[in-house]
């Protein structure tokens, strides 16, 4: 049995929400706004660095932001 299974049979058991990005897109798509944020609030500029989740979703999505401000 996969975790994914697993986590979609427990959550149906139980009062439980299983948040899975690879079945939501529109939750890792959502890390891209993280990226306009920063951009907007240092006037449309780059960080030269930015601290993030160590999530793999979330620092691709982030980049992919950062890349559509440039």
């Amino acid at each position: 049995m996969t975790s994914t299974v697993l986590c979609t049979e427990l959550s149906a058991e139980r009062d439980w929400a299983f948040v899975n990005v690879n079945l939501r897109p529109y939750y890792a798509e959502g890390s891209k706004t993280l990226a306009f944020e920063i951009a907007e609030q240092l006037g449309w500029e780059l960080p030269d660095r930015c601290v993030v989740p160590v999530a793999r979703v979330s620092v691709h999505k982030i980049a992919k932001g950062f890349q559509a401000v440039v």
